[in-house]
């Protein structure tokens, strides 16, 4: 199943950064540091990768051609994967947003890919991608709670659904979807239950702190064709009634 593979390399991320954190004591990363983790374990699986797969630039348009983070071909499958990147830094803003992303994942096509492997640019995609199915991700990294209020403030409501599915799958049995058990989980550590499925994926990496490395992979699905292109400001309405409070984030990080 292509979506296996997204899967795979949201659990593979998952345990670099608790490699990464127990070694190091890994406090604040750079989205740039985790490219070669993820192409490692694509590589590692047998698969060809291209990191910055460029987009054919559109005509009348100004800048330089758009690019894809990730472009993973598993020949055995005839899979396609495309993958966008984001890491959300404790106390920064995450520069641009996830419902961007998607909208440009969800624009490319398998015709778009071929015909950029056929010019020659991406030499480490060798043959046709022709017929093969296409699967399309973003793979989102953080630290402790810090990625929800960024949802709730400046994500669009498809990308905010689908995050509430994944974290409703991850809630151990019997634990019901609330403000507090959300706090619980994301500040505490409380969840118990990886994810994979249709919506994508969510792992926690082990720590010996509280404030744990957190990836999340949000597959394409059928209500990203609600995202609009250009994104007003807004505020969201909570995913669980209402955010964390901070002085609950402060108290976790102290």
């Amino acid at each position: 199943m292509s979506r296996k593979i997204v899967h795979q390399l949201t659990s593979g991320m998952a345990g670099w950064l608790t490699y990464e954190q127990m070694r190091l004591g890994v406090d604040n990363l750079t989205e740039g540091t985790l490219y070669k983790p993820i192409e490692d374990l694509a590589k590692g699986r047998g698969f060809q990768v291209r990191h910055e797969f460029p987009l054919p630039k559109k005509t009348a348009t100004r800048g330089a051609p758009q690019e894809v983070d990730f472009v993973i071909v598993d020949r055995t499958g005839e899979v396609v994967v495309a993958i966008e990147v984001k890491y959300k830094r404790r106390g920064k803003k995450l520069t641009g947003s996830i419902s961007k992303d998607a909208i440009k994942l969800r624009d490319l096509t398998i015709e778009q890919i071929e015909a950029q492997i056929a010019t020659g640019s991406v030499p480490q995609l060798k043959g046709s991608v022709q017929g093969f199915n296409l699967t399309k991700a973003i793979i989102v990294v953080w630290r402790s709670g810090d990625l929800v209020g960024h949802l709730l403030d400046r994500e669009q409501k498809p990308i905010v659904r689908q995050f509430r599915e994944l974290v409703r799958a991850m809630l151990p049995d019997g634990v019901e979807f609330a403000a507090k058990n959300l706090a619980a989980c994301f500040l505490k550590g409380a969840a118990s239950k990886p994810v994979g499925s249709r919506f994508g994926s969510l792992r926690s990496g082990s720590t010996i702190t509280n404030q744990r490395f957190w990836v999340a992979s949000f597959l394409e699905i059928p209500s990203w064709k609600e995202l609009a292109a250009i994104e007003a400001p807004k505020k969201a309405a909570a995913v669980a009634g209402k955010r964390p409070n901070s002085r609950s984030r402060h108290r976790s990080a102290a």
